[in-house]
């Protein structure tokens, strides 16, 4: 039974898997050879000319590196940059299946690659060329490894480590207490570490999510003293793997390009002067008048011909409580997208609600930290055009907290229906 079963699920995945390659290779025909965005043309051009990994640049190096290995075999780079974003989307439908499984069951898992496979939303943006599905992949991937259950420790002992049944036989001896298992914790270091790695190197604003990771994974489990101080141990051990993998790329940028935030602060001067036409602009009647979520000093600053930096954009020309209120309303906005962007998939929302909710009170409760935490900078500038795909990322975890929900539910009916069973067949007996 247990191998029809497993049978019946690869059938069903490789179906699935047939299903979304299909409608991306229809997508990525459809697209033609219309010229690419901006940004992937950037990405083509950089990776055309890149010679070292961790050379300075506004880019992030390791979609550079990949967009270098795809477009170099093809003549026409703009359809090998849209081929890149078609594999990994379709790498993206089976590890959201494996995922899922993990976290709930094969059912679920089934169910999240399906809509990931066939939302409209995610196979619009399949064949674009963006680096959104590389980043899907690698946030999944990170958070399967960080809080594997095998990895896990519960009460000063890794899950690896624990006794068989017949180590429990009483003894007379006084053995020491046995050390936490070595290789679950290196496998737990190097793996999470090289993926957390990987994922700033990607996308630097990552950082968000490597910390909140780190922060959930050390608080996950038992308090007591012996098994806090392992997480903690673990997880700086983690965040030590993915720094050295990345500041190598950071110092570059300082040494060659003359600022070590290169990558974050040319975004920041581009998202000042998006806010600066929204909240203030014109300056024909003088300097704009306040706005809740925008900051006139900025717009001043803009017209004025200041460059920004992070720093600038996010405290120097902010009033009060602005660093607080305009993540907030980027929530809000955020939200408020989704409906529209996902399109008949909004139809499910009360069940991811639902599943979202299970999750945070299970021990997966990665599946929602993460997603949220990734939306940090994104909510900043939501309010001033940030577009539709750097959404992507959360459509996975979206699905997976879907079938949560349905899964729920179902369990729920039959349930109910097996008491309505009962019920009747009691009253037919009496009768």
């Amino acid at each position: 039974m247990a191998r029809a079963l497993r049978l019946g699920t690869a059938i069903t995945l490789a179906f699935i898997l047939g299903l979304g390659l299909a409608r991306r290779i229809e997508q990525l025909k459809a697209v033609g050879d219309t010229e690419p965005e901006l940004d992937v043309q950037e990405f083509v051009q950089i990776g055309s000319q890149m010679t070292r990994f961790y050379a300075g640049s506004h880019r992030e190096p390791l979609f550079v590196l990949t967009t270098k290995l795809f477009t170099a075999p093809f003549e026409d780079k703009w359809w090998a940059a849209r081929l890149q974003s078609m594999v990994f989307g379709t790498l993206l439908i089976a590890v959201t299946f494996f995922v899922a499984r993990q976290a709930v069951n094969p059912f679920a898992g089934l169910g999240a690659a399906f809509l990931v496979a066939t939302n409209d939303f995610m196979v619009r943006n399949s064949c674009r060329g963006f680096r959104m599905e590389l980043y899907s992949l690698l946030i999944l991937l990170y958070g399967w490894a960080l809080f594997r259950r095998k990895w896990l420790m519960v009460d000063g002992q890794w899950l690896t480590d624990r006794p068989s049944p017949a180590s429990h036989q009483p003894s007379t001896m006084n053995h020491p207490p046995s050390p936490p298992c070595v290789p679950a914790r290196l496998s737990l270091i190097l793996v999470s570490g090289l993926l957390g790695g990987l994922l700033c190197l990607t996308r630097m604003t990552s950082l968000c999510i490597v910390f909140v990771a780190l922060a959930g994974y050390a608080c996950q489990g038992s308090w007591r003293w012996p098994a806090l101080r392992a997480r903690l141990v673990a997880a700086v051990a983690s965040l030590a793997v993915s720094a050295t993998l990345t500041l190598p790329y950071v110092v570059n940028c300082g040494r060659e390009r003359g600022d070590w935030l290169i990558w974050i602060n040319r975004h920041a001067h581009g998202w000042a002067q998006r806010e600066a036409l929204m909240v203030g602009g014109r300056y024909a009647n003088g300097p704009p008048s306040s706005h809740l979520f925008g900051s006139p000093h900025v717009a001043q600053a803009i017209a004025q011909g200041k460059e920004f930096s992070l720093m600038d954009y996010l405290w120097r020309y902010r009033r009060g409580w602005d660093f607080v209120r305009q993540p907030a309303d980027g929530f809000v906005q955020i939200f408020r997208s989704i409906e529209r962007l996902y399109g008949p998939g909004r139809r499910l929302l009360p069940f991811a609600a639902l599943g979202a909710f299970i999750l945070l009170l299970s021990p997966h409760r990665w599946l929602v930290i993460i997603p949220l935490a990734s939306l940090i900078p994104i909510a900043y500038i939501k309010r001033f055009g940030a577009e539709g795909r750097f959404f992507m990322h959360a459509f996975p975890f979206h699905a997976v907290w879907t079938m949560v929900g349905v899964n729920l539910a179902v369990a729920g009916l039959a349930w109910a229906l097996w008491k309505a069973g009962k019920a009747w067949k009691r009253e037919s007996v009496g009768a």
